[in-house]
């Protein structure tokens, strides 16, 4: 006879209970996410003022809609059926699980951050189909017109180190930014091993959505780490907020996939995280573990080469090594085991990019000696002192298109709230008469990086320093991540306590007070055209929320702002970019179609020619067909120098440079007109054509009638989204 006794009984309720509330959230988020796909196309007009049939309301795009919003819904919800601690310790439990399966679901539905879709607005389609979320950004030209068809184009070569798509002669790949390549140095891309495994399209989602995760988690184990105490105390909201405050910032989003910043905080994150757990933990094979990892990052943060960004954060890096080596001193012990594996591994970093460096040295020289971007040599001052306390502006880019003299990308920021860390840290500092090596460090480089970036520095000083490599712009983006690190670290000191009697918690709440009130004004005083009266108090109010949601007492204010906040800036960031299901606006354009068909018969050299001839060629390299005039990621000198013998115009193709052309029946001068810093327009005949071995021209122009030289142009079937294709041929004598 089976016995039943009291705990079994509680047992069998408490599953019961469990069961009905697993219901309930399974019906719940469904009703959420059916709910909130019908109602996307009405929230699509609002906020980014898409016409509802305009958006993509296909039955596929409709099911991925659905799912997205369902994952996104499983969080509320299961903080109304379930506690709301007992969920958030859930997720920080299971956080390398949850984050991992986000990766995969991202692969398998095939989505990424890509703006994929202007590539149907510039051929005159409709430019949101296949647009899950958001919208395309004509601003993103770096993404969708370089980085994603040069990674595209990799397929086509059997990811070589060169690849002869782009120019029509063998180009270096390694070096040029987000483009995958098959050899060991890869090792420090882990963000392109998609592309090599999974193929071009869900490389894509890959590589989107790894970066997004791994920052995440990378930015809430680091804050983890500076806001732990000696008593083992963690305050993994704030942690939380932190992350959120790195990830969804408007600076990361909009410069997303452009020259590596992701990279290189992920860098910085995951090496000191890991320094973090090499000096507390002594076991010989662990710290093997911890060496590789900063190994990687080592390689990582090198090989992003963009030093307007990798000297400032360097510094940050530096502080950071500095407080970990501080915190432990005393208690670190290398043993000879560790001094011999950290050699080794330092050893085969350094060959390994040896031979990056030597594959790649004509081509970093070729960069190193352009005439854009070149070598940099500032001496600082060229950023107003307003624009320092204007970051909390950039929240609205995603849904107020920029008014003014920049744009979106430039005057994006983190939401850092500066100066406001410094003043808590004063606070702090005063409160408890002690000094704290981490916030004076970090408080000295951002003095440093002010006065470099508003006022500037002696020669001498930014050459010793290294900062004639930044320039005031990109140092503002480092002085604005420094501040959010001090933030973070002074709200915890001041949660903790240390300032207990209630004057300087009242001065610190008027402080704070005051401060989020210049900040707000600050940023109309900058961007006065673009942040009228009703913005300054919406940002008041959220600089408020942030400053409440870091700093409250009380648990439920403090959850609840916390809540706001994370969910405020994350749907901030992630409508900067939008949600691009797969890659047909780039695979499957009926005019690349009847290029490749043209160029598979009798393969050869393309030049675009006409309108959009300065991003079209990218489109070609995506799909297979060398084009002459895609983005000179490094200058093309030799090729250029076949109708400029003398080097009359190089300093105008020396350069990284979209590049247009235009082609005349007659010679013209000059043959390069400079049209921007990135930019230079050539004029063609089919005689200078021929000795540049192009082969095909697709072109918007009618060019039947533009032959010179012995040479005309053969027109190749029908005109398709305004172009046509032609072949060179010689004259009949």
């Amino acid at each position: 006879m089976l016995s039943i006794t009291p705990m079994k009984l509680i047992r069998a309720g408490l599953f019961k209970k469990t069961k009905v509330r697993i219901i309930l959230l399974i019906f719940l988020t469904a009703v959420i996410a059916v709910g909130c796909t019908f109602a996307y196309p009405f929230f699509a007009r609002w906020v980014f003022e898409i016409d509802r049939n305009s958006v993509d309301t296909s039955f596929r795009i409709c099911v991925l809609r659905c799912i997205i919003l369902g994952i996104i819904a499983i969080v509320p919800v299961s903080w109304i059926c379930f506690k709301f601690r007992t969920v958030n310790l859930f997720l920080h439990k299971y956080r390398y699980a949850i984050g991992g399966a986000i990766i995969i679901i991202a692969v398998i539905l095939n989505i990424s951050g890509s703006s994929l879709g202007m590539w149907n607005f510039w051929l005159g389609h409709d430019m949101y189909s296949d647009v899950v979320f958001g919208t395309p950004r004509p601003l993103r030209t770096d993404e969708y017109v370089v980085n994603t068809p040069f990674a595209f184009a990799q397929a086509y070569s059997g990811y070589q180190y060169s690849n002869s798509l782009l120019g029509g002669t063998p180009s270096d790949m390694f070096i040029i930014k987000d483009t995958p390549v098959r050899t060991l140095a890869e090792i420090f891309r882990p963000f392109h091993w998609g592309y090599l495994v999974l193929g071009s399209s869900r490389g894509l989602a890959f590589y989107w959505s790894a970066r997004t995760v791994v920052l995440f988690l990378a930015s809430y184990e680091l804050f983890r780490m500076l806001l732990w105490q000696k008593d083992n105390k963690e305050n993994l909201g704030l942690s939380a907020i932190g992350a959120a405050l790195v990830t969804f910032a408007p600076v990361i989003q909009w410069w997303y996939a452009v020259n590596g910043l992701v990279e290189m905080i992920i860098a910085i994150e995951v090496s000191i995280v890991c320094f973090d757990r090499y000096c507390r933990d002594h076991i010989a094979l662990h710290r093997v573990g911890y060496s590789l990892v900063i190994a990687l990052c080592a390689g990582m943060y090198i090989l992003t080469l963009y030093p307007a960004w990798q000297i400032p954060l360097g510094y940050v890096l530096l502080v950071l090594f500095v407080t970990v080596l501080h915190r432990h001193w005393g208690t670190i012990h290398v043993s000879r085991c560790d001094v011999g594996a950290a050699a080794i591994i330092t050893a085969g970093v350094m060959v390994l990019l040896g031979t990056v460096f030597f594959r790649s040295y004509g081509t970093i020289m070729a960069m190193v000696h352009t005439a854009y971007p070149g070598v940099r040599s500032n001496v600082g001052g060229d950023l107003s002192f307003t624009e320092l306390f204007s970051g909390i502006a950039s929240i609205e880019l995603p849904f107020k298109d920029f008014i003014g003299d920049s744009n979106s990308t430039e005057v994006s920021n983190f939401v850092s709230l500066f100066p406001i860390g410094i003043i808590l840290a004063l606070i702090n500092m005063i409160g408890s008469r002690k000094l704290n090596v981490f916030s004076c460090l970090l408080i000295v480089v951002t003095i440093i990086f002010s006065v470099f970036a508003v006022i500037g520095l002696p020669e001498f000083i930014c050459s010793i320093t290294l900062l004639n490599q930044t320039t005031g712009g990109r140092i503002a983006i480092v002085i604005g991540f420094i501040s959010l690190l001090l933030l973070m670290h002074e709200a915890q000191i001041f949660k903790d306590g240390l300032c207990v009697s209630k004057s300087p918690r009242f001065i610190t709440i008027l402080c704070m007070g005051l401060a989020c009130g210049a900040i707000a004004f600050s940023t109309h005083v900058e961007y006065p055209e673009y942040i009228g009266k009703f913005s300054v108090i919406l940002l008041f109010i959220i600089a408020c929320a942030v400053v409440g949601a870091v700093l409250a007492q009380n648990t439920v204010i403090h959850c609840a702002l916390s809540v706001m906040v994370i969910c405020g800036i994350a749907c901030s960031g992630v409508t900067v970019n939008p949600v691009q299901y797969a890659d047909a606006p780039l695979t499957e354009q009926s005019l690349t179609q009847y290029v490749k068909e043209i160029d598979e018969q009798n393969p050869g050299l393309w030049l675009v020619d006409g309108d959009d001839s300065a991003r079209l060629p990218s489109l070609l390299v995506a799909n297979g067909v060398a084009a002459l005039n895609v983005v000179s990621v490094t200058p093309r000198l030799d090729i250029w120098g076949k109708i400029d013998e003398n080097g009359k115009y190089q300093k105008i193709y020396n350069r990284y440079a979209f590049t247009s052309s235009r082609i005349q029946s007659a010679k013209g001068q000059p043959e390069f007109v400079l049209i921007a810093a990135d930019a230079f327009e050539i004029n063609l005949t089919a005689e200078r054509l021929h000795r540049l071995d192009v082969d095909y021209v697709l072109s918007t122009q009618q060019l039947e009638s533009m032959g010179s030289g012995g040479w005309s142009f053969e027109p190749l079937g029908d005109r398709i989204d305004g172009r046509r294709a032609y072949r060179l041929v010689r004259d009949e004598t």
